[in-house]
């Protein structure tokens, strides 16, 4: 609105035959919302260029491998070649780097829509709580049941990459479970000890 308001008063001081001089930009700040839009929008683009690059190049690395698997001859030429590639594939941890670029792709939509929020909240607050929030709720919750499901069911197919970190924490949340159900149960026998003590004394 300020640069067309300036662009106007130049025009209209040009038919005049007079100058304005351009107002001072000196002093001029982003918005907070701004900012953060470009971080997480630059940030998402920069690891899904990765991820494409990443996952190319695993292309290339596993159409490579197949190609050396499918050597023809006897079996006894294919066996050390297939032992060979095994052994590489495990040394190199293919299935752990996969499962990062995975990962890092999801990391690059969750960045996304994080500056789409930003952005979108910095216009209208009013589309962001009816349609925007819902949207992202519906879709943290989907994706969170897609984690759990293979920790509370091992014949679940479904999981994410976050999976792995899911069964660290539904882990140490048993554990302090079983721990306090523990400390509960010797401070209620403690007490019952106390209560039984007390009286046969008397």
């Amino acid at each position: 609105v300020t640069l067309l308001t300036q662009i106007s008063a130049q025009i209209e001081a040009l038919s005049n035959g007079t100058t304005v001089r351009p107002a001072s930009t000196g002093n001029f700040k982003p918005p907070q919302g701004a900012m953060l839009t470009n971080i997480f929008w630059f940030a998402s683009l920069y690891i899904a260029l990765v991820v494409a690059l990443a996952a190319t190049l695993m292309q290339q690395w596993t159409r490579r491998y197949l190609h050396a698997a499918r050597l023809h001859g006897r079996p006894r030429r294919r066996g050390p070649v297939h032992a060979l590639l095994s052994r590489g594939v495990e040394r190199y941890h293919i299935e752990l780097a996969i499962d990062v670029i995975v990962a890092l792709l999801h990391i690059s939509v969750f960045l996304f829509l994080a500056g789409l929020f930003e952005f979108v909240h910095a216009i209208n607050s009013d589309i962001t709580r009816y349609v925007i929030i819902p949207c992202l709720a519906v879709g943290a919750c989907i994706y969170l049941i897609l984690s759990l499901l293979p920790v509370l069911d091992p014949t679940s197919p479904y999981d994410t990459p976050f999976t792995p970190i899911m069964r660290i924490f539904v882990g140490i949340a048993r554990m302090i479970y079983c721990t306090a159900v523990l400390c509960g149960a010797l401070l209620w026998h403690y007490v019952q000890w106390s209560l039984l003590s007390s009286h046969g004394g008397m």
